[in-house]
């Protein structure tokens, strides 16, 4: 298997446009030269236009097909059954969106919000980016009902870019088209489509991966780590990166600007609670079955459908590991981002935060080739469709 072929977020002399130091006609002198350089980077600059096209054409046509599914819902279940915070019944505002709703409305509060183990389910056990950014616009004058979901399908559209250059820059283009294709038609997907934090969290996953600025990283990092608790994967994988090269400081910022904002957000839960280790009463303590003991319990007492969601996380986390040789940086924090929901989650929210370890639909498709890969996609969007059944229709539906 070949060694690491970019380090980290940082893109190679040749890649970049001849007036950015690259390619053809570097170092051409004045005159004619400078003719060819303004032409070449011209059109370097036209066909890098046309060739993100390709994630933003899979970005939408993705969400379509997933609001049709969340669409259909109603007409299958009138009457949902999931538990409900809040008095919308929208499929696009279910399950966590309506705690995201209510903390852009509401704010945090140091009280358990709703009945559950352990003395209650929290609202700070969901980190403030996302409902921060849905509070600013209702600032604006926008209703955070009416703006959640479009504002969500339209970070993925945006996220989607940045994957692609990712994904393009560690594979190739094609790999990198069919890469993004699967994480847009995944199983757990539809969940892009709805206000949850995903789509944000992944544009700056994305975004940070991509750029090759150390300052840019570190604001990136630290947005990354006040937007979801795997944050801490890429502050760990950065970390790595800077302990194999100590000169790395767009590693070292981006494990700077993680730690930093989550110890900050650590620190506002200890002022809301009274409790230093408020944190814990959290998401850590949201239900009796998470993560290995849930894993053991879907083993031992084994569902279809609990088997087909760790069946997924399974391909997700063999991937994950694969990619460890390719690119370090990249596999480490797939692995870890996996990692924590397998510690943590509950076998039914496992297929979706393994989906944010996006690096690995590269590598799947990179080892499938376009018609394999052409064929898992199929399957992804199939399942699906069943995966919004599962979590939508019946007396007992399953938490994405």
């Amino acid at each position: 298997m070949a060694a690491e072929s970019w380090p980290g977020g940082y893109v190679s002399d040749r890649s970049l446009p001849p007036s950015l130091g690259g390619g053809v006609g570097a170092g051409i002198g004045p005159g004619f030269g400078a003719g060819v350089e303004q032409t070449v980077s011209g059109v370097a600059t036209r066909v890098r236009g046309a060739a993100l096209v390709v994630p933003l054409v899979i970005a939408i046509a993705s969400r379509l097909y997933s609001a049709l599914l969340l669409s259909i819902v109603p007409l299958l279940q009138p009457n949902l059954a999931v538990p409900h915070l809040t008095g919308f019944r929208s499929p696009f505002l279910q399950w966590d969106s309506q705690w995201y709703m209510t903390i852009a409305t509401w704010g945090y509060h140091a009280e358990a919000m709703q009945a559950g183990p352990f003395g209650g389910r929290h609202d700070f056990a969901f980190f403030p980016a996302w409902p921060t950014l849905l509070r600013g616009f209702e600032v604006l004058g926008f209703q955070v009902a009416d703006i959640a979901a479009p504002l969500a399908n339209l970070l993925f559209v945006a996220a989607a870019v940045f994957i692609f250059v990712v994904l393009e820059r560690q594979f190739g283009r094609t790999t990198a088209t069919w890469g993004t294709a699967l994480l847009a038609f995944s199983p757990p997907a539809y969940v892009l489509s709805m206000a949850y934090s995903e789509p944000l969290y992944l544009l700056l996953v994305g975004a940070l991966f991509a750029t090759r600025s150390g300052v840019v990283r570190g604001l990136l990092g630290a947005a990354v780590g006040v937007t979801r608790l795997t944050g801490v994967a890429v502050a760990a994988a950065a970390g790595v990166r800077w302990l194999r090269n100590w000169r790395d400081w767009a590693a070292l910022a981006t494990a700077v600007g993680v730690g930093l904002a989550f110890a900050g957000w650590w620190a506002f839960i200890w002022v809301l609670t009274g409790d230093p280790l408020g944190w814990f009463q959290g998401s850590a303590q949201w239900g009796h079955k998470l993560g290995f003991a849930g894993i053991a319990a879907a083993i031992t007492e084994p569902t279809m459908i609990k088997t087909g969601y760790l069946a997924f996380v399974a391909l997700m986390l063999g991937a994950s590991i694969l990619l460890l040789r390719r690119n370090l940086e990249l596999g480490l924090y797939a692995v870890l981002a996996i990692g924590l929901s397998l510690i943590g989650a509950p076998v039914e929210s496992m297929p979706r935060h393994a989906m944010v370890a996006f690096p690995a639909f590269g590598l799947i498709a990179d080892r499938l080739g376009p018609k394999r890969s052409a064929f898992l996609l199929i399957a992804f969007a199939a399942i699906q469709a069943n995966y919004v059944i599962l979590a939508f229709v019946g007396p007992q539906p399953f938490a994405p």
